[in-house]
């Protein structure tokens, strides 16, 4: 859970740049932490693929999968290494 809390700060500072919604990064966050049950850590690529699985749309979605998949280009793969 602490890992979470640092990684929701660092997301509060994007945030402020880019206007990500933070709030739906969260619930993103959330269905992944209960769908995985801790057998792995979270990866960038894991919200892509919910958000394509659920065929959501919208102004919001494609600012979190553009802010998902700038981090996989700069090499961070996992929601905690930052």
């Amino acid at each position: 859970m602490l890992k979470l809390v640092e990684f929701v700060i660092e997301a509060k500072k994007i945030d402020r740049e880019t206007d990500l919604d933070i709030n739906l990064l969260k619930q993103y966050i959330n269905r992944l932490e209960v769908k995985l049950k801790g057998s792995r850590k979270i990866m960038y690529s894991d919200i892509i693929n919910l958000i394509a699985r659920e065929e959501n749309i919208g102004e919001n979605v494609s600012k979190l999968m553009r802010w998902c998949g700038t981090k996989i280009k700069r090499g961070i793969y996992y929601i905690n290494d930052y």
